[in-house]
């Protein structure tokens, strides 16, 4: 079995079907969330609200079907350093 560790993203510009808000940042993070690409997910939402005026920031993990804890362990620091 081979694990898919990178994601894909997509800007809002690419989709026929999305609205921006703004001053919010959604993040649809599409790959399994393990030590191997949690750096991935903190690079693209550091640098998307560094481009903005952000409010608030919603992680749309509808396709993240595992999380190691280290990715867990991670994430929570994250949005702790948000807060």
């Amino acid at each position: 079995m081979t694990r898919r560790t990178v994601c894909t993203c997509r800007s809002v510009e690419e989709q026929t079907r999305v609205q921006p808000v703004e001053g919010m940042i959604i993040l649809r993070f599409e790959a399994e969330l393990l030590f191997a690409n949690i750096s991935v997910l903190r690079e693209r939402l550091l640098l998307a609200i560094e481009a903005r005026d952000v409010y608030a920031v919603v992680i749309d993990a509808e396709a993240i079907t595992q999380i190691d804890t280290t990715a867990a362990t991670e994430l929570g620091e994250l949005i702790d350093a948000m807060d």
